[in-house]
């Protein structure tokens, strides 16, 4: 546990499968009406003749469920300075989707190797690999976990698994493990309770309850709040944020200080689905 605990104070970002982490292994396959083609067609027809990629069919939905808890866990993740992201050899629009909604740094759908696309994020990070930890389950898992700096497994991870991590969750695939994950890492680096603490604030804060004369974060959110409400504020972008509650602009805020970028974010973090006061 001490050197577990040791590998996690170096951790930058944090991989996740997908299938049996984010989610508890199921795949749903649903019947549906015909539509038009999907993000994720091009990519899954590429390996359709092989197993265990993806569905490709117009008239079948591969469908996942996805945990809160685990949702969550990235947002603490961004607020504590890491990145993250998904290595899975499935292909699928549903995680697509997901990865669109959580605003993830790395999405490799289609990974059949995930040593080699260990190499990508290594090269597009600037991180060394003891900077990295991945959570698995499975044995395609085996070959990125013996090159990462911390190997996580999760509850119901096979044994091979198990014995290559240097940390197990408490909870299972789809129950909350990757929050028990990012949330190991963030305790090692003693930044928890404080990331617990902005996450609550964000959204809890009201119009002139957000501090005053702070730095950072928080001067950040009061001119995202000024432009929100429709006062005069030098920060772009007015007519997206018009409009929005107080809970929606921190949210942006998340995810702009953290990565350091104003524009183009607005797509990928689906603000056409957020709701309008």
């Amino acid at each position: 546990m001490a050197n577990s605990c040791d590998r996690a104070k170096k951790i930058k970002v944090v991989l996740f499968d997908v299938d049996g982490v984010l989610t508890d292994g199921t795949i749903w396959l649903f019947p549906a009406p015909a539509a038009g083609p999907r993000s994720t067609d091009a990519q899954a027809e590429r390996d359709q003749d092989s197993a265990g990629y993806g569905i490709v069919s117009q008239s079948m939905i591969e469908a996942k469920g996805f945990h809160a808890h685990d949702g969550t866990a990235i947002s603490l993740a961004r607020l504590g300075g890491l990145k993250t992201g998904i290595v899975t050899k499935r292909i699928s629009e549903t995680v697509a989707l997901r990865a669109r909604d959580l605003c993830l740094d790395y999405v490799y759908q289609g990974a059949a190797n995930k040593s080699d696309v260990l190499d990508k994020i290594l090269a597009e990070s600037g991180v060394s690999a003891d900077a990295i930890a991945y959570v698995g389950d499975d044995v395609i898992d085996l070959p990125i976990m013996e090159r990462c700096g911390l190997a996580i497994a999760v509850a119901n991870a096979r044994p091979q698994v198990k014995a290559m991590a240097h940390y197990h969750t408490p909870s299972a695939g789809g129950e909350g493990a990757a929050r028990d994950a990012v949330e190991y890492i963030l305790q090692a680096q003693g930044t928890l309770e404080k990331v617990i603490a902005a996450y609550v604030s964000a959204r809890t804060s009201h119009p002139g309850q957000c501090g005053s004369g702070g730095t950072g974060r928080h001067t950040i959110l009061r001119g995202w709040r000024r432009e929100a409400w429709g006062f005069k504020s030098p920060l772009p972008h007015q007519r997206f944020l018009k409009g929005f509650s107080l809970h929606h602009v921190a949210y942006l805020v998340d995810y702009h200080h953290s990565r350091d970028r104003m524009r183009g974010a607005y797509p990928g973090c689906a603000v056409a689905a957020w709701q309008e006061r």
